[in-house]
Protein backbone atom coordinates (compact mmCIF):
# COMPACT_ATOMS: atom_id res chain seq x y z
CA UNK A 1 0.00 0.00 0.00
CA UNK A 2 0.82 3.67 -0.28
CA UNK A 3 0.09 6.21 1.58
CA UNK A 4 -1.99 9.65 1.09
CA UNK A 5 -0.82 12.82 1.75
CA UNK A 6 -2.60 15.39 1.18
CA UNK A 7 -1.56 19.36 1.09
CA UNK A 8 -3.88 22.15 2.32
CA UNK A 9 -3.03 26.06 3.32
CA UNK A 10 -5.36 27.85 5.69
CA UNK A 11 -8.36 29.13 4.95
CA UNK A 12 -12.49 28.05 4.19
CA UNK A 13 -11.38 28.21 0.50
CA UNK A 14 -9.41 24.69 1.19
CA UNK A 15 -10.85 23.36 4.15
CA UNK A 16 -14.45 22.84 1.90
CA UNK A 17 -12.20 20.94 -0.68
CA UNK A 18 -10.06 19.16 1.79
CA UNK A 19 -13.92 17.89 3.12
CA UNK A 20 -14.89 17.00 -0.46
CA UNK A 21 -11.47 14.69 -0.60
CA UNK A 22 -11.22 13.43 2.57
CA UNK A 23 -15.08 12.10 2.42
CA UNK A 24 -14.72 10.58 -1.12
CA UNK A 25 -11.03 8.97 -0.23
CA UNK A 26 -12.69 7.47 3.13
CA UNK A 27 -15.94 5.63 1.08
CA UNK A 28 -13.60 4.48 -1.24
CA UNK A 29 -10.82 2.98 0.70
CA UNK A 30 -14.35 1.61 3.03
CA UNK A 31 -15.72 0.05 -0.20
CA UNK A 32 -12.41 -1.30 -1.28
CA UNK A 33 -10.09 -2.67 1.69
CA UNK A 34 -7.96 -4.74 -0.34
CA UNK A 35 -6.84 -2.17 -2.71
CA UNK A 36 -3.50 -0.15 -2.36
CA UNK A 37 -4.75 2.92 -1.07
CA UNK A 38 -3.43 3.11 2.88
CA UNK A 39 -3.51 5.77 5.42
CA UNK A 40 -4.16 9.31 4.93
CA UNK A 41 -2.45 12.60 6.32
CA UNK A 42 -3.67 15.90 5.81
CA UNK A 43 -0.55 18.56 5.48
CA UNK A 44 -2.02 22.25 7.11
CA UNK A 45 0.10 25.06 6.51
CA UNK A 46 -0.34 27.29 9.19
CA UNK A 47 0.04 31.15 9.60
CA UNK A 48 1.73 32.44 12.59
CA UNK A 49 -1.12 34.27 13.61
CA UNK A 50 -3.13 31.39 13.83
CA UNK A 51 -3.39 28.03 15.72
CA UNK A 52 -4.91 24.58 14.96
CA UNK A 53 -8.16 25.30 17.09
CA UNK A 54 -8.64 28.78 15.56
CA UNK A 55 -8.16 27.17 11.98
CA UNK A 56 -9.18 22.98 12.33
CA UNK A 57 -12.76 23.03 12.68
CA UNK A 58 -12.63 19.88 14.17
CA UNK A 59 -10.86 18.31 11.01
CA UNK A 60 -8.11 17.23 12.82
CA UNK A 61 -10.62 15.15 15.47
CA UNK A 62 -11.68 12.92 12.41
CA UNK A 63 -8.47 12.97 9.82
CA UNK A 64 -4.70 12.78 10.56
CA UNK A 65 -2.94 15.76 10.87
CA UNK A 66 0.70 17.37 10.56
CA UNK A 67 1.03 21.18 10.68
CA UNK A 68 3.99 23.20 8.94
CA UNK A 69 3.93 26.74 9.18
CA UNK A 70 2.91 29.00 6.56
CA UNK A 71 4.82 31.45 4.67
CA UNK A 72 4.26 35.19 5.08
CA UNK A 73 1.95 36.48 2.56
CA UNK A 74 3.54 38.58 -0.25
CA UNK A 75 7.21 38.61 1.10
CA UNK A 76 8.36 35.02 2.46
CA UNK A 77 5.72 32.93 -0.18
CA UNK A 78 6.67 36.13 -3.04
CA UNK A 79 3.51 36.61 -3.84
CA UNK A 80 2.55 33.10 -4.71
CA UNK A 81 0.75 30.48 -2.09
CA UNK A 82 1.86 27.62 -4.01
CA UNK A 83 5.27 27.78 -2.60
CA UNK A 84 3.75 26.37 0.79
CA UNK A 85 3.83 22.94 -1.20
CA UNK A 86 7.20 22.06 -1.42
CA UNK A 87 8.59 23.91 2.01
CA UNK A 88 5.81 22.30 3.90
CA UNK A 89 6.33 18.63 2.46
CA UNK A 90 10.35 19.68 2.76
CA UNK A 91 10.18 20.92 6.58
CA UNK A 92 7.78 17.48 7.99
CA UNK A 93 10.58 15.33 5.87
CA UNK A 94 13.40 16.81 8.38
CA UNK A 95 11.38 17.11 11.16
CA UNK A 96 10.43 13.35 10.47
CA UNK A 97 6.63 14.25 11.01
CA UNK A 98 5.81 12.61 7.49
CA UNK A 99 7.48 9.62 8.32
CA UNK A 100 6.11 9.28 11.68
CA UNK A 101 2.39 8.66 10.21
CA UNK A 102 3.21 5.95 7.70
CA UNK A 103 2.53 1.83 8.18
CA UNK A 104 5.82 0.16 8.30
CA UNK A 105 4.61 -1.54 4.54
CA UNK A 106 3.78 2.13 3.37
CA UNK A 107 6.98 2.54 1.47
CA UNK A 108 5.44 4.94 -1.36
CA UNK A 109 3.40 8.48 -1.12
CA UNK A 110 0.42 9.79 -2.60
CA UNK A 111 0.86 13.20 -3.05
CA UNK A 112 -2.89 14.81 -3.60
CA UNK A 113 -4.07 18.65 -3.87
CA UNK A 114 -7.51 19.79 -2.03
CA UNK A 115 -9.60 20.13 -5.60
CA UNK A 116 -9.02 16.66 -6.50
CA UNK A 117 -11.58 14.47 -6.26
CA UNK A 118 -10.65 10.07 -5.92
CA UNK A 119 -13.34 8.20 -8.59
CA UNK A 120 -11.80 4.64 -7.79
CA UNK A 121 -8.61 3.22 -6.08
CA UNK A 122 -5.31 3.74 -7.75
CA UNK A 123 -3.16 0.55 -7.68
CA UNK A 124 0.86 0.76 -6.91
CA UNK A 125 2.12 1.17 -9.90
CA UNK A 126 6.01 1.32 -8.83
CA UNK A 127 5.30 -1.87 -6.80
CA UNK A 128 5.61 -3.72 -10.60
CA UNK A 129 7.63 -0.66 -12.60
CA UNK A 130 10.45 -2.19 -14.74
CA UNK A 131 12.15 0.52 -16.02
CA UNK A 132 13.91 2.05 -12.86
CA UNK A 133 10.64 4.38 -12.37
CA UNK A 134 10.80 5.95 -8.94
CA UNK A 135 7.80 7.93 -9.06
CA UNK A 136 4.10 8.06 -11.50
CA UNK A 137 2.39 11.29 -12.58
CA UNK A 138 0.37 12.70 -15.25
CA UNK A 139 1.89 14.38 -18.31
CA UNK A 140 0.25 17.85 -17.90
CA UNK A 141 -0.56 18.55 -21.85
CA UNK A 142 0.17 22.01 -21.18
CA UNK A 143 3.52 21.10 -19.47
CA UNK A 144 6.17 20.62 -22.80
CA UNK A 145 9.35 21.14 -21.96
CA UNK A 146 10.49 21.52 -25.89
CA UNK A 147 7.64 24.34 -26.48
CA UNK A 148 9.51 27.26 -28.09
CA UNK A 149 8.58 29.75 -24.82
CA UNK A 150 9.76 27.03 -22.40
CA UNK A 151 13.02 25.25 -23.94
CA UNK A 152 15.34 28.19 -22.98
CA UNK A 153 13.71 28.62 -19.35
CA UNK A 154 14.00 25.07 -18.72
CA UNK A 155 17.96 24.71 -19.76
CA UNK A 156 18.49 27.61 -17.53
CA UNK A 157 17.28 25.90 -14.49
CA UNK A 158 18.22 22.77 -15.26
CA UNK A 159 21.71 23.28 -15.67
CA UNK A 160 22.83 21.97 -18.03
CA UNK A 161 21.78 20.63 -21.60
CA UNK A 162 21.55 16.55 -20.17
CA UNK A 163 19.48 17.35 -17.35
CA UNK A 164 16.77 19.83 -19.98
CA UNK A 165 16.40 16.44 -21.92
CA UNK A 166 15.35 14.65 -18.74
CA UNK A 167 12.84 16.92 -17.90
CA UNK A 168 9.58 15.23 -18.31
CA UNK A 169 5.99 16.81 -18.35
CA UNK A 170 4.92 16.05 -15.06
CA UNK A 171 4.65 18.23 -11.92
CA UNK A 172 4.51 17.54 -8.22
CA UNK A 173 0.56 16.17 -7.82
CA UNK A 174 -0.92 13.88 -8.59
CA UNK A 175 2.36 12.05 -7.48
CA UNK A 176 2.74 8.87 -6.59
CA UNK A 177 6.90 8.59 -5.07
CA UNK A 178 8.91 6.90 -2.96
CA UNK A 179 9.34 8.05 0.30
CA UNK A 180 13.44 7.84 -0.77
CA UNK A 181 13.15 9.66 -3.49
CA UNK A 182 10.94 12.59 -2.63
CA UNK A 183 13.74 12.98 0.15
CA UNK A 184 16.45 13.09 -2.58
CA UNK A 185 14.13 15.52 -4.84
CA UNK A 186 12.47 17.91 -2.30
CA UNK A 187 15.42 20.70 -2.14
CA UNK A 188 15.84 20.97 -5.83
CA UNK A 189 12.11 21.25 -5.74
CA UNK A 190 12.17 24.52 -3.25
CA UNK A 191 15.23 26.02 -4.43
CA UNK A 192 14.30 25.79 -8.07
CA UNK A 193 10.56 27.27 -7.44
CA UNK A 194 12.27 30.02 -5.64
CA UNK A 195 14.42 31.04 -8.53
CA UNK A 196 12.04 31.04 -10.97
CA UNK A 197 9.51 32.60 -9.22
CA UNK A 198 12.34 35.65 -9.12
CA UNK A 199 13.57 34.78 -12.59
CA UNK A 200 11.29 37.36 -14.12
CA UNK A 201 11.14 35.18 -17.45
CA UNK A 202 10.25 31.96 -16.01
CA UNK A 203 7.27 33.85 -14.13
CA UNK A 204 6.05 35.36 -16.79
CA UNK A 205 5.84 32.24 -18.97
CA UNK A 206 4.88 29.39 -16.59
CA UNK A 207 2.65 31.82 -14.54
CA UNK A 208 0.54 29.17 -11.72
CA UNK A 209 2.45 26.38 -13.16
CA UNK A 210 5.99 27.69 -11.95
CA UNK A 211 6.10 25.29 -9.08
CA UNK A 212 5.12 22.43 -10.97
CA UNK A 213 7.54 23.33 -13.51
CA UNK A 214 10.37 23.59 -10.07
CA UNK A 215 9.17 19.75 -9.35
CA UNK A 216 9.59 18.50 -12.90
CA UNK A 217 12.79 20.70 -13.18
CA UNK A 218 14.17 19.47 -10.00
CA UNK A 219 13.26 15.46 -10.60
CA UNK A 220 15.34 16.13 -13.85
CA UNK A 221 18.17 17.16 -11.42
CA UNK A 222 18.23 14.55 -9.45
CA UNK A 223 17.66 12.68 -11.50
CA UNK A 224 13.96 10.79 -11.32
CA UNK A 225 12.23 8.77 -13.89
CA UNK A 226 8.46 8.71 -13.74
CA UNK A 227 6.43 6.40 -14.70
CA UNK A 228 3.56 8.71 -17.15
CA UNK A 229 0.07 7.36 -16.69
CA UNK A 230 -2.38 9.47 -18.77
CA UNK A 231 -5.21 7.74 -16.93
CA UNK A 232 -4.23 8.59 -13.64
CA UNK A 233 -6.45 12.52 -13.55
CA UNK A 234 -8.27 13.72 -16.00
CA UNK A 235 -9.42 17.63 -15.77
CA UNK A 236 -12.54 18.42 -17.06
CA UNK A 237 -14.40 21.19 -18.09
CA UNK A 238 -17.21 22.00 -20.63
CA UNK A 239 -15.02 21.63 -23.49
CA UNK A 240 -12.93 18.91 -23.16
CA UNK A 241 -12.25 16.03 -20.48
CA UNK A 242 -15.80 16.19 -20.36
CA UNK A 243 -16.67 11.76 -20.42
CA UNK A 244 -15.60 10.20 -17.16
CA UNK A 245 -17.26 6.70 -17.86
CA UNK A 246 -17.13 4.78 -21.35
CA UNK A 247 -20.56 4.53 -20.96
CA UNK A 248 -22.16 7.62 -20.45
CA UNK A 249 -25.67 8.02 -20.04
CA UNK A 250 -26.61 11.52 -20.43
CA UNK A 251 -27.16 13.45 -17.08
CA UNK A 252 -28.62 10.08 -15.56
CA UNK A 253 -24.86 8.73 -16.23
CA UNK A 254 -24.33 7.03 -12.62
CA UNK A 255 -27.35 4.69 -13.88
CA UNK A 256 -24.98 3.12 -17.20
CA UNK A 257 -23.26 1.34 -14.38
CA UNK A 258 -19.55 2.40 -16.20
CA UNK A 259 -16.58 2.51 -14.19
CA UNK A 260 -14.31 5.47 -13.99
CA UNK A 261 -11.76 5.84 -16.55
CA UNK A 262 -9.41 7.94 -14.50
CA UNK A 263 -8.41 7.53 -10.99
CA UNK A 264 -8.10 11.39 -9.85
CA UNK A 265 -10.72 14.18 -10.68
CA UNK A 266 -9.48 17.26 -11.07
CA UNK A 267 -11.38 20.43 -10.52
CA UNK A 268 -9.54 22.73 -11.74
CA UNK A 269 -11.49 24.52 -14.75
CA UNK A 270 -14.42 25.96 -14.95
CA UNK A 271 -17.93 24.03 -16.19
CA UNK A 272 -20.56 26.46 -17.73
CA UNK A 273 -23.52 25.76 -19.69
CA UNK A 274 -26.83 27.19 -21.23
CA UNK A 275 -29.75 26.74 -19.58
CA UNK A 276 -30.72 23.72 -21.99
CA UNK A 277 -27.13 22.23 -21.08
CA UNK A 278 -25.26 24.02 -24.18
CA UNK A 279 -21.55 24.28 -23.53
CA UNK A 280 -20.24 27.69 -23.21
CA UNK A 281 -16.88 27.67 -25.86
CA UNK A 282 -14.87 30.93 -26.04
CA UNK A 283 -15.19 32.43 -22.86
CA UNK A 284 -18.26 33.24 -22.62
CA UNK A 285 -20.36 32.78 -19.52
CA UNK A 286 -23.31 30.30 -18.62
CA UNK A 287 -26.54 30.90 -17.04
CA UNK A 288 -25.80 27.80 -15.20
CA UNK A 289 -21.59 27.44 -14.05
CA UNK A 290 -19.68 25.49 -11.14
CA UNK A 291 -16.46 26.86 -10.65
CA UNK A 292 -14.54 26.42 -7.39
CA UNK A 293 -13.45 29.89 -7.17
CA UNK A 294 -16.90 31.35 -6.81
CA UNK A 295 -17.20 29.26 -3.65
CA UNK A 296 -14.45 30.91 -1.69
CA UNK A 297 -16.16 30.50 1.85
CA UNK A 298 -17.90 27.25 1.00
CA UNK A 299 -20.21 25.55 -1.62
CA UNK A 300 -23.54 26.05 -0.45
CA UNK A 301 -25.94 23.30 0.26
CA UNK A 302 -28.20 24.56 -2.46
CA UNK A 303 -25.98 24.23 -4.99
CA UNK A 304 -28.50 23.99 -7.97
CA UNK A 305 -27.72 20.48 -10.51
CA UNK A 306 -27.00 21.16 -13.71
CA UNK A 307 -29.37 21.73 -16.92
CA UNK A 308 -30.54 17.65 -17.64
CA UNK A 309 -28.81 17.82 -21.21
CA UNK A 310 -25.21 18.89 -19.74
CA UNK A 311 -22.30 16.57 -20.66
CA UNK A 312 -21.02 14.09 -17.85
CA UNK A 313 -18.66 15.54 -16.09
CA UNK A 314 -20.37 18.63 -14.34
CA UNK A 315 -22.72 16.12 -13.13
CA UNK A 316 -20.07 14.19 -11.72
CA UNK A 317 -18.73 17.03 -9.76
CA UNK A 318 -21.72 18.10 -9.01
CA UNK A 319 -22.87 14.50 -7.49
CA UNK A 320 -19.71 14.79 -5.83
CA UNK A 321 -20.22 17.42 -3.75
CA UNK A 322 -23.60 16.82 -3.47
CA UNK A 323 -22.48 13.41 -1.73
CA UNK A 324 -20.33 15.23 0.68
CA UNK A 325 -23.23 17.71 2.03
CA UNK A 326 -25.35 14.92 2.69
CA UNK A 327 -22.71 13.06 4.73
CA UNK A 328 -22.66 16.50 6.78
CA UNK A 329 -24.65 17.02 9.64
CA UNK A 330 -27.98 19.54 9.50
CA UNK A 331 -26.73 22.71 9.96
CA UNK A 332 -26.20 26.46 8.00
CA UNK A 333 -26.88 26.39 4.07
CA UNK A 334 -22.91 26.75 3.94
CA UNK A 335 -21.86 23.26 5.73
CA UNK A 336 -18.06 23.35 5.71
CA UNK A 337 -18.39 24.25 10.17
CA UNK A 338 -20.96 21.07 10.38
CA UNK A 339 -19.66 17.77 12.19
CA UNK A 340 -18.10 15.02 9.97
CA UNK A 341 -19.32 11.68 9.93
CA UNK A 342 -17.23 9.81 12.41
CA UNK A 343 -16.58 6.21 10.39
CA UNK A 344 -16.34 4.79 7.04
CA UNK A 345 -19.51 2.91 7.96
CA UNK A 346 -21.51 6.63 8.36
CA UNK A 347 -19.67 7.86 5.42
CA UNK A 348 -20.90 5.05 3.26
CA UNK A 349 -24.32 5.30 4.52
CA UNK A 350 -24.61 9.16 4.03
CA UNK A 351 -23.52 8.39 0.75
CA UNK A 352 -26.50 6.11 0.08
CA UNK A 353 -28.73 8.75 1.45
CA UNK A 354 -27.03 11.06 -1.09
CA UNK A 355 -27.53 9.10 -4.21
CA UNK A 356 -31.19 8.16 -2.85
CA UNK A 357 -32.07 11.98 -2.44
CA UNK A 358 -30.67 11.88 -6.41
CA UNK A 359 -33.32 8.90 -6.87
CA UNK A 360 -30.75 6.21 -7.66
CA UNK A 361 -29.48 3.07 -6.54
CA UNK A 362 -26.12 3.73 -5.03
CA UNK A 363 -22.97 2.94 -7.11
CA UNK A 364 -19.70 2.53 -5.14
CA UNK A 365 -16.72 3.12 -7.64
Amino acid sequence: PYHVLLTASSGHYQRWQTRVFFHHYTAIKAAHPCSDLGGFTRLLTLPDRLTLAEEDRGLSAVMTTIVARELTKETEDLGFVVLNRPTSIRAVLASGQLAARLAPDERHVFIVETDHVLLKPLPNLLATAAGGEEAAAYPFHYMDPRRPGCAPIVRRHAGSAEAAARVQQVGPSPLLISLEALRRVIDGWVNISFDMKRDGEADAEFNWMLEMWGYSVAAARAPLKHLVVERLQIEPSQQFGVRITPEAAGPRWYEAGGEPTHHVLHYTFSHEFSRDGVPMVDNRDGEWKLDKRAFQRGVPRDLPPPPRCALEAAWVLWRKLHETMEAAAPGPNHWEDAPLPASPTAVLAARTRALSSLGVAARLV
